[in-house]
């Protein structure tokens, strides 16, 4: 709840700074949202602009992979060693296809020519 609430003073608080023609990509239309559906999707809302988005679980959710250009959703996702370690920025790693093609948003550890990233949080 509070998250909520929080999330909505910030968007009232910078509403003047972002223009609407911003805002009104945001929204999805009736047609978008029924093709959605209707093709195995999940609508919800992403993000600190709540862009509204259609969800869809990847084929090849969890396959090895040691850079995003071998999956679906364009992100191989950095994966616990059997120490339950992430794997150090810089050195050889592999990952795992990202589960759905909710892209970057979130907290992550992505691999990239076979090479842990640097892990971020974007919302």
């Amino acid at each position: 709840m509070s998250f909520k609430l929080l999330s909505g003073f910030l968007l009232t608080a910078t509403a003047p700074l972002i223009p609407s023609s911003v805002i009104a990509q945001a929204r999805m239309t009736a047609a978008e949202k029924a093709t959605c559906v209707a093709t195995g999707g999940r609508l919800g809302i992403l993000g600190f602009f709540r862009n509204e988005h259609c969800f869809r679980k990847m084929k090849d959710a969890g396959k090895i992979c040691r850079d995003g250009a071998q999956c679906e959703s364009g992100y191989c996702e950095a994966v616990k060693d059997k120490n339950g370690r992430m794997p150090q920025p810089g050195k050889k790693a592999k990952g795992m296809c990202a589960p759905t093609n909710e892209g970057a948003f979130g907290t992550h550890q992505f691999i990239n020519n076979g090479k842990a990233a640097l892990g971020f949080s974007v919302d």
